[in-house]
């Protein structure tokens, strides 16, 4: 009689688990598991921490005239298991509350240096593949060459693909 007790709670519970698959995998614990064995996990947003201390912007005269905004900034990996750096989107708006003017969705690249920023037209190095370890951060950089004039607002968030 107890071996088929057994049997009927484990499929009891597997199908528990199954059914309520997307509540478990929003538990960062329960990410950081399935990270660290490999299995495909798609990016969430409470896995990344975008340090908004740490983002700054600066407009910038190339010495043909143009202007570009260099937009700088740092993410964290909030699991406990090495990540590829994620896809982030950066939306400019022309006053809070509205809808974006301008919308990108951009990969973390290596840093470019200052010659490459000053290049007409901007060709951006490659793109960063290194894993950001757990709780690590990593630097981005950002280069728009045209920005809407009417922009006064930036944010930036993770892609969720």
């Amino acid at each position: 009689m107890w071996p088929w007790l057994t049997v009927v709670l484990l499929i009891i519970t597997g199908f528990g688990i199954q059914y309520n698959q997307d509540i478990w995998l929003q538990q960062a614990w329960v990410r950081s598991i399935l990270a660290q064995l490999h299995y495909p996990l798609h990016t969430q947003a409470n896995d990344w921490l975008i340090l908004r201390n740490q983002s700054h912007r600066q407009w910038m005269t190339r010495q043909n005239g143009s202007k570009i905004l260099i937009l700088t900034g740092s993410i964290q990996n909030r699991l406990d298991a090495p990540q590829l750096p994620p896809q982030l989107i950066v939306q400019f708006y022309d006053a809070p509350n509205t809808s974006p003017t301008q919308s990108s969705t951009l990969s973390i690249t290596m840093p470019p240096s200052l010659p490459q920023i000053r290049h007409a037209p901007y060709i951006a190095p490659d793109i960063d593949l290194t894993p950001i370890s757990a709780h690590g951060q990593r630097d981005f950089t950002f280069v728009f060459e045209h920005v809407p004039e009417q922009s006064r607002e930036i944010s930036i968030e993770v892609s969720l693909q």
